[in-house]
């Protein structure tokens, strides 16, 4: 299972605000979010996938990829 990520660990050398948490900045969501994006892109792990393939069956990006002409579709559900 992916590691969770923690927006509010202060940080050694920073000043946590009243409530004990520092500020993440807009580049650190932004770093974060594309974190998610690469473990969600990655499924269920590669031994998952390796199954998966094993047994003949494709990942339902696989099957979307198919089923879609490229560039005509746009996953607006990733980050749920």
């Amino acid at each position: 299972m992916p590691e969770r990520l923690i927006l509010s660990v202060p940080q050694k050398h920073e000043k946590p605000n009243k409530g004990g948490v520092r500020s993440v900045t807009n580049q650190e969501k932004l770093e974060l979010l594309k974190e998610k994006s690469r473990q969600v892109e990655a499924g269920g792990g590669e031994k998952a996938i390796a199954k998966l393939h094993a047994s003949g069956r494709m990942t339902a990006r696989e099957r979307l990829d198919l089923l879609f002409d490229e560039g005509s579709f746009v996953d607006s559900n990733r980050h749920r």
